[in-house]
């Protein structure tokens, strides 16, 4: 059970765009909303987008800290459900996370990880319930 509304800003580099975003966790899913723009001049923006991932259709958010960065790894059970976003590949895409939004970030994985168990269990319970 979602307590309160989680939002954290990211990035995603391109080869020559940028797109900037923020991550939503509230009682309806995930929600990615972005803009894009070139990196050569700065001017150039899409107009803001936004996907909604019922939880059912996400396998994992985790929480990656390095030296120099941090991201957000976000793993779909299909391809459709990000394939919009720039960097999506293969159900997959890292979402950079700034410094300041690193706490953010790694509570966001975690509510976001215990939501999918209590989905998981609750599945479990009907299967479970079905078969007596």
């Amino acid at each position: 059970m979602i307590l309160h509304e989680r939002t954290v800003p990211f990035s995603i580099d391109g080869n020559f765009a940028e797109t900037d975003g923020i991550l939503r966790l509230d009682q309806n899913g995930l929600h990615l909303e972005f803009q894009g723009r070139d990196e050569v001049i700065g001017l150039f923006k899409t107009g803001v987008k936004t996907i909604h991932l019922d939880l059912r259709k996400v396998k994992s958010l985790e929480f990656k800290k390095g030296w120099f960065t941090r991201k957000l790894i976000l793993r779909t059970t299909d391809m459709q459900s990000i394939g919009s976003l720039p960097g999506a590949k293969s159900g997959m895409v890292k979402l950079g996370i700034a410094r300041a939004d690193a706490a953010d970030a790694a509570d966001l994985a975690s509510a976001v990880g215990l939501e999918l168990s209590e989905l998981r269990l609750k599945k479990w319970e009907a299967e479970v319930q079905s078969t007596d």
